[in-house]
């Protein structure tokens, strides 16, 4: 890993819990920000909602530490001028707030 870089990828607890492969890229990391921003009851079924309740509290607590951090993940790079599709630019976007 290079310096100042942290691995998000989902064998940490920062990873996306919403796969891709039962949402799609686009609607995962869509329905990633939703549920780290608060609105998770407004978007995921409630057994998912109640299953990920404390993963989501617990991503919470170590956001301050992505601050000011690079971030590694499995996704792949956008192409030049595109928009990131992968949960690490929600995480970037929230801990640099």
């Amino acid at each position: 890993m290079p310096p100042n870089t942290v691995k998000v990828d989902r064998s940490t607890r920062f990873g996306n819990p919403l796969l891709l492969t039962q949402y799609g890229r686009k609607r995962a990391i869509a329905l990633f920000r939703a549920w780290i921003m608060g609105r998770g009851s407004r978007v995921l079924p409630p057994i998912e909602r109640l299953a990920l309740a404390a993963a989501r509290r617990d991503l919470l607590d170590g956001l301050p530490n992505l601050r000011g951090k690079n971030l590694a993940c499995w996704c792949p790079l956008p192409a030049a001028g595109r928009a990131d599709q992968c949960h690490a630019a929600v995480l970037l976007d929230l801990a640099n707030r």
